[in-house]
């Protein structure tokens, strides 16, 4: 799960908030990182607002990455090179 909040760098990346959507369980936000849309999946109770530009700190051993032209999921995070597959890069989510 990712988590708003300040980070410690390593763990984390700022991004602009699109779109919200409370979905119970969860808070779905939709945010732009650099030309990249991406979807987070975040506790229920944060309530970022639109225009707002969020910390969002992850464990980079539960991201999932996905390609955006073929919908399969990337290998390991650690795995990929620093720049490798980020124009293709749709979705984080973590659990």
């Amino acid at each position: 799960m990712l988590a708003a909040g300040e980070g410690n760098g390593s763990s984390s990346i700022r991004a602009e908030v699109q779109v919200t959507e409370p979905t119970g369980p969860d808070t779905l936000v939709f945010v732009q990182l650099n030309d990249t849309k991406v979807c987070c999946r975040l506790a229920p109770d944060v309530a970022p607002q639109v225009g707002e530009t969020l910390t969002l700190q992850f464990d980079p051993a539960k991201v999932l990455l996905f390609d955006a032209k073929t919908g399969e999921r990337l290998g390991a995070v650690a795995s990929l090179p620093a720049q490798g597959h980020a124009d293709n890069v749709t979705q984080f989510k973590g659990r």
